[in-house]
């Protein structure tokens, strides 16, 4: 997926982030890489259950993100352990997000697969 913009907001302040195309495969598994003013760093994770759950790996370290589908928008919050990632999902509220990722995209259907079985779909129109 094309990728128009994507940031971060931290002490208020909003960092924009360079990422190249996001790309999934059939089994939710999600993948880009990118820099921002931190420098180079890959982003992995997966969709499940309709939430991404995402890693961003900079040489020295890892930031770990949780996150909705919301339009065109992957609404995220950030957390610097992952630790912090266990049980977010029922916790998950749109007003925390400081996170986002603006998705472009023409008619693109997502699907994902497990043992030729559609276990997640989602659809950006």
């Amino acid at each position: 997926m094309n990728i128009l913009e994507s940031f971060y907001t931290q002490y208020g302040e909003k960092k924009n982030v360079a990422l190249g195309e996001m790309v999934f495969d059939n089994l939710g598994r999600v993948a880009c890489s990118g820099s921002d003013s931190i420098g180079y760093f890959t982003f992995n994770g997966e969709y499940r259950d309709g939430f991404f759950t995402l890693y961003k790996r900079y040489d020295n370290h890892t930031v770990y993100y949780i996150g909705k589908l919301i339009g065109n928008s992957i609404h995220m919050e950030y957390f610097f352990n992952e630790y912090e990632l266990s049980g977010q999902k029922s916790l998950y509220d749109v007003s925390n997000c400081n996170s986002q990722i603006v998705i472009g995209y023409d008619n693109l259907q997502v699907e994902i697969v497990n043992l030729d079985t559609v276990v997640e779909s989602f659809c950006l129109y």
